[in-house]
């Protein structure tokens, strides 16, 4: 039904959760969002072939929640 309705739609759902599989087989792509400092790298892989094994296209990769090195106000400039 959504998709006769909407071009698109968002799902938030986390990679160790027990219906995850299943939400991803309704999928036809995702992009991982991934926490800085707190996704590992090797969660991050697991999740890439969970959603490869269901078919799902990667179209890309967040990194959420960085912190800029720089202060933001010379960021601001850059």
């Amino acid at each position: 039904e959504l998709r006769s309705t909407f071009g698109f739609f968002l799902l938030s759902a986390a990679v160790d959760e027990s219906d995850t599989p299943a939400l991803c087989s309704l999928c036809e792509a995702a992009v991982l969002v991934l926490t800085a400092n707190v996704t590992r790298r090797e969660a991050a892989l697991r999740a890439k072939e969970q959603l490869q094994r269901q078919g799902v296209t990667l179209l890309g990769t967040v990194l959420d929640q960085t912190k800029l090195p720089i202060p933001e106000l010379i960021y601001r400039r850059l």
